[in-house]
């Protein structure tokens, strides 16, 4: 991934965990994950980064 990918997937984490928060924690569904499976995608991303 190029560096503004890597931005965009820092902005929908934090957009993500602000409204998890404000639903009180409910995993609610995006547009394309759960709020489980977004935090397991970018888990996933970072520690690939660091294996790098």
């Amino acid at each position: 991934m190029n560096n503004e990918k890597e931005k965009v997937d820092w902005e929908r984490l934090q957009k993500t965990l602000s409204v998890e928060v404000e639903y009180g924690f409910q995993n609610i569904q995006g547009k394309q994950y759960i709020f489980n499976e977004f935090i397991n995608y970018i888990d996933k991303l970072v520690s690939s980064k660091k294996a790098k």
